[in-house]
């Protein structure tokens, strides 16, 4: 999913599910003529990795991530969740009428040509189509002259020092995030150490394209580029970048390093 569609595009479609579910429930209420009290949520997390709800079919995987989320969560909210493995079926049966039930999940109802799979109502996850796919061609990024990787840890900053000899030379920089996000920002350094904001900190979520940017310097000295994940408690972000300074009276770049 990540490789057809960023981080937001994501939650954004989870924002749109949620508004949909709760008009469906609406006009179900009103057909029926009583308030529906909410959903039940089917969730399949087979092959879960750390890589990568009422009911779940889960690997042992996912435990190591829940039992960190847990500690977040409102005592009303884990009384609704519940795990299972192989007994999943018997579980939905108890909240479940069999008629409802899909038939792959344990239940009675199939499609009218009797697919038990019911694709005529249930989207099945499945391998995303590489026609779908918003490469940002990391490849031919990778083979530029004077790029470089950095690996910036979970909760921690990476700076990078660039000097700029004169007034009106230009920092070019772009860099790719091969995981979700990364905030990023420049300062300038003085003599005495002291930091002015050059451009403000802000979080990138560039996992599609390569994210670009000039400054055109407007003093000499040293000028900090920052990678800065010091938000996130449990992710590394692993960074490709490269940056230039360049004379705007020579079309030849001075490469940063």
């Amino acid at each position: 999913v990540r490789r057809a569609a960023n981080f937001p595009e994501i939650m954004k479609y989870v924002i749109y599910t949620q508004e949909k579910e709760m008009d469906i429930l609406k006009q179900q209420s009103r057909k029926l003529g009583k308030d529906l009290p909410g959903s039940v949520y089917i969730l399949d997390f087979n092959n879960f990795s750390l890589s990568a709800a009422t009911d779940m079919k889960i690997s042992s995987y996912f435990y190591l991530a829940f039992n960190i989320i847990k500690v977040f969560l409102a005592a009303s909210i884990l009384k609704k969740i519940h795990f299972c493995k192989r007994d999943f079926q018997e579980k939905l049966l108890k909240i479940i009428d069999t008629d409802q039930l899909p038939a792959f999940l344990g239940g009675d109802r199939t499609d009218p040509n009797g697919n038990p799979l019911c694709k005529s109502f249930v989207n099945h996850a499945g391998i995303i189509p590489a026609e779908y796919f918003r490469n940002k061609c990391s490849r031919d990024f990778e083979n530029k002259v004077d790029v470089h990787k950095l690996s910036v840890q979970r909760m921690s900053t990476e700076e990078i020092e660039i000097y700029v000899k004169e007034p009106g030379f230009s920092i070019e920089w772009e860099f790719e995030i091969q995981n979700r996000d990364i905030e990023f920002g420049i300062y300038f350094k003085d003599n005495a150490e002291d930091r002015y904001p050059i451009i403000p900190v802000k979080k990138v979520d560039e996992e599609v394209f390569t994210e670009t940017g000039n400054y055109r310097a407007e003093k000499a000295g040293t000028y900090v580029l920052v990678f800065n994940n010091s938000y996130s408690w449990m992710r590394s972000k692993d960074i490709i970048y490269r940056v230039v300074v360049r004379n705007p009276n020579n079309l030849d770049y001075i490469p940063s390093e």
